[in-house]
């Protein structure tokens, strides 16, 4: 058996010449071109993000660094091997992929939307402080506020309010008694049967915490309201002025119950404009959003 010789099988005879070799690379260059002309637009494009990056109002470092990016100039994993350098490729931050670029860039991308997370985050809690320290210090400087209206010889004061939608919904009653140092002792809150007038509710809802108050046995009680009509009527009414004066409303029989009350157990009232009574006033409304039941809480 003959021995077995190497042939050219790109040519007929078999045999290696120049010629044939040379269109051969000429193929293997035509071919390699038609799959990478994809990748030509994107060179293109890369181009022109060259350019406008330089443009850009940024630091130098961080044109830099797109520049690199876009020119695959980054030394990952991907692009030393490439280079002949033996290192492990796989990405020293998750370990489950090849460190390549755009690999990379995704953490950077997560980087990006956690730092964008906790910024929401901490701006919220800073809020959320900037809000409770105002409340304080509102409740801190309220106290003093109404000492200076109270009589001398209340030993106590209750804020009272109403919240008032219309008169085919329920409305809202909120009150809160206070020791005249100004620390909270109890309160009160609850949805009451639709009433015709904001006036009406207002009157009820003192007529109710005067109640409530007396059935605790707290006596030389200072009621404050924000419904200055209701306390002229009860001026009236308690130190004996013609009634005459006193308006015949729907709520003149409450008016009455709260006048005689207020004669058997030293209560007095006052006036007050509801940006004062923040905390009633909150309690009426979350009473009347909720239809909510009679709730008492002590402190």
């Amino acid at each position: 058996m003959d021995q077995d010789t190497p042939i050219w099988i790109f040519t007929k005879t078999g045999e290696y010449t120049v010629r044939s070799g040379y269109h051969l690379c000429n193929q293997l260059w035509n071919h390699l071109s038609l799959e990478q002309e994809g990748s030509k637009s994107l060179t293109e494009d890369a181009k022109k993000s060259c350019s406008g990056i330089w443009k850009l109002n940024l630091p130098p470092k961080i044109k830099t660094f797109w520049w690199r990016i876009l020119h695959d100039g980054l030394p990952v994993a991907e692009n030393l091997r490439k280079r002949n350098i033996k290192i492990d490729n796989a990405c020293l931050m998750c370990g489950e992929y090849p460190e390549s670029q755009y690999h990379l860039l995704e953490h950077i991308v997560k980087v990006i939307h956690d730092a964008i997370r906790d910024l929401c985050q901490w701006e919220e809690a800073n809020t959320c402080s900037n809000q409770h320290n105002t409340e304080n210090e509102r409740q801190k400087e309220e106290p003093s506020h109404i000492q200076q209206t109270l009589p001398s010889g209340a030993q106590y004061y209750c804020q009272v309010d109403a919240s008032w939608k219309n008169d085919k919904e329920v409305a809202g009653v909120g009150w809160s008694l206070h020791s005249m140092q100004g620390n909270q002792l109890l309160q009160g809150s609850t949805s009451i049967r639709a009433t015709n007038t904001p006036r009406e509710a207002e009157t009820e809802a003192l007529r109710i915490a005067v109640t409530q108050v007396r059935a605790l046995a707290f006596d030389k009680v200072h009621f404050i309201s924000d419904c200055k009509t209701i306390v002229d009527e009860l001026a009236q009414y308690i130190t004996g002025a013609t009634t005459r004066k006193v308006r015949n409303t729907e709520s003149i029989s409450m008016i009455q119950d709260i006048a005689a009350a207020a004669k058997d157990n030293g209560f007095s009232f006052s006036y007050m404009p509801r940006n004062r009574l923040w905390l009633v006033d909150e309690l009426a409304k979350k009473a009347r959003c909720n239809s909510q039941n009679y709730v008492i809480t002590w402190f």
